[in-house]
């Protein structure tokens, strides 16, 4: 399951690892993250291993958290979510925000 806001976060747990329970961090689970926000980017490409590839690949905008809290989201409606952040977005577009 993917979306556009953006695709890709990476969120540093580092300092959480001794609080974690495993079922946090289990492939695909849904967590509510509080953390400091920092811009960044990513490097796509055909693979990401090799340098020549990494030369050629373009930079993509990327959420960068440092975690200070996560817990589980639990049931999540994705449909309910995206439209939340579409009204969002649309929002601060008519006051100017974006």
């Amino acid at each position: 399951m993917v979306h556009p806001y953006p695709p890709t976060a990476y969120v540093d747990i580092s300092l959480l690892l001794s609080s974690l329970k495993p079922t946090d961090t289990q492939f695909g689970e849904w967590v509510n993250v509080i953390g400091y926000v920092t811009e960044g980017s990513l490097l796509v490409g055909s693979s990401g291993s090799d340098k020549k590839d990494a030369l050629k690949s373009r930079e993509r905008p990327s959420a960068n958290v440092q975690a200070i809290m996560l817990w589980s989201a639990n049931a999540i409606d994705v449909g309910e979510y995206e439209k939340a952040l579409e009204d969002r977005l649309e929002a601060e577009k008519r006051r100017g925000v974006r």
